[in-house]
């Protein structure tokens, strides 16, 4: 479908300012701070396909917890290009910042709807934690705004405090959000298991992660794939954290005692020490940290292998979808991934399934894809291109979601 036809009969019919409340900062920003980059560049991509459809309509508030990001000379900070956002400053003090950021949320959301009370007025809040969703809904109630979830997040933080009352604290403002959903509009998930675990009754949409059309437009390489050296280069890229299988997947590959295979580690995480220690231990195992976008998919392109061996044992299976997978596809190199629930089962028809997550069960699978012939490698790689180019367009998703919050 062309994208600008669409987008012209989009705003011929749409009357609605939309509000979107997340944690969106600056890419910069991010990179500054050392933060996790997967989940906020899926954000920031979403916003700038949102923004190319509404433009002056679509109003941005982050709910980071960071520091202002407003500089001193009094001049904005823009999230992207030339749009401006709204960020919440608290005090940084558990429990009395989110009493705070609350107090100033709801400030914020009577400005914007009395600002906007000639528009049909849609929110939609990024996960949902207590505090926001009590927000959100007060604003339902008091000035007719529609109000919808984006959830692609689990509700079971990974906490690690040392105090108790604190770890009590954060669980259950999570899953009382949670429980709040019921009385949303609707709610856009990635992950169609979302509905059925929080047990929710109310309008769905299941979206999908887009790709970065600007850092893959013109690559579709049919001849891409034909390494027949010894030499074999397999690449992850990704958080370094537990349910991301990285340490099985260290494991396996110690296992295959290939001297000219390579296995290459790309990202960061609470784990980044323990794959330093391994990495150390072994000559074909190399760490490089985080690297910049494009430098990424360069490595991706030369690589002979990527693999994703996300742990589906998990409760984060049941919300998200592993972002850096559409990458790994649209590298146009072989993908081994686990079968984790919000796998599209279309997708099974280019990418490398490791059957059992376990070490021997990641090496069973690593050494079988490097004996299939390379032309099938290839021709499953290509499909796979084509595949996510024609589904998985930002602007689609994006028209998608402001379809379904207009309708509701």
């Amino acid at each position: 479908m062309n994208t600008k036809k669409k987008n012209t009969k989009f705003q011929k019919v749409n009357k609605q300012q939309v509000l979107f409340c997340g944690n969106a900062l600056p890419i910069e920003v991010i990179e500054d701070l050392n933060l996790s980059l997967a989940g906020k560049k899926y954000e920031i991509n979403l916003l700038k396909s949102l923004n190319n459809q509404l433009g002056k309509r679509l109003d941005i508030l982050s709910l980071a917890f960071v520091d202002n990001l407003h500089q001193s000379d009094g001049k904005n900070i823009y999230l992207f290009d030339n749009k401006k956002f709204t960020h919440i400053h608290s005090l940084n003090y558990p429990i009395v910042r989110d009493l705070l950021k609350n107090i100033y949320l709801f400030i914020f959301l009577i400005r914007w709807s009395q600002k906007n009370k000639k528009s049909k007025r849609k929110i939609i809040l990024l996960n949902s934690s207590l505090g926001n969703c009590l927000m959100i809904i007060l604003t339902k109630i008091i000035f007719s705004a529609q109000i919808f979830s984006l959830t692609i997040d689990t509700p079971f933080p990974n906490i690690k405090s040392k105090f108790f009352f604190y770890r009590v604290y954060l669980i259950c403002t999570f899953k009382l959000g949670h429980r709040l959903l019921k009385f949303f509009n609707g709610i856009i998930v990635l992950n169609e298991n979302v509905i059925s675990s929080l047990k929710l009754k109310i309008p769905f949409l299941v979206s999908r992660v887009g790709y970065s059309e600007d850092l893959y437009n013109n690559f579709i390489n049919t001849e891409r794939y034909n390494n027949k050296s010894e030499i074999k280069k397999i690449l992850f890229a990704g958080t370094l954290i537990d349910y991301n299988g990285v340490i099985e997947m260290i494991k396996s590959f110690i296992l295959i005692k290939k001297p000219k295979w390579e296995l290459h580690i790309y990202g960061y995480g609470k784990l980044a020490n323990e794959v330093k220690k391994m990495a150390k231990k072994n000559k074909n195992i190399f760490f490089h940290g985080a690297v910049e976008n494009m430098t990424l998919l360069k490595y991706m392109q030369t690589a002979d292998l990527l693999i994703n061996p996300r742990l589906t044992n998990t409760s984060v299976n049941d919300f998200g979808f592993p972002s850096k997978l559409i990458e790994y596809i649209m590298s146009g190199t072989p993908v081994l991934t686990t079968n984790f629930k919000s796998l599209p089962n279309e997708y099974k028809k280019f990418l490398h399934i490791i059957k059992k997550e376990t070490v021997e069960g990641i090496q069973l699978e690593i050494e079988k894809v490097f004996k299939i012939d390379h032309s099938i490698l290839n021709r499953m790689s290509v499909k796979g291109v084509y595949y996510i180019k024609k589904h998985n367009n930002w602007n689609n998703i994006s028209y998608e979601i402001l379809k379904f919050i207009e309708t509701k």
